[in-house]
């Protein structure tokens, strides 16, 4: 059995975390998208505006690292699938 997860690059590190209470939830990276245009603190007027009212969430490292030639899989067809999907395989 594998996996991810975040803070966590294998199972033994999520059992690691786990045991050890961490708290592996963090705000949202710079990377992944900007707060700008997405979060509002408000709750009632995130809504309003069809925004975010969080900003932290559990993140995994490398989300986007996918190698479609291993999986005989065409790279142009790996770019259109839903990232959930490439971690998943």
């Amino acid at each position: 059995m594998s996996g991810r997860y975040p803070q966590a690059d294998n199972l033994h590190e999520y059992w690691e975390n786990l045991k050890g209470g961490r708290n592996c939830i963090t705000e949202i990276p710079a990377e992944r998208w900007p707060l700008e245009g997405f979060f509002h603190p408000d709750t009632d007027a995130a809504v309003a505006q069809g925004k975010s009212y969080t900003k932290w969430g559990g993140f995994v490292k490398d989300f986007s690292a996918f190698d479609p030639k291993f999986f005989n899989i065409a790279p142009r067809e790996a770019l259109n699938m839903d990232p959930q999907e490439r971690l998943f395989i």
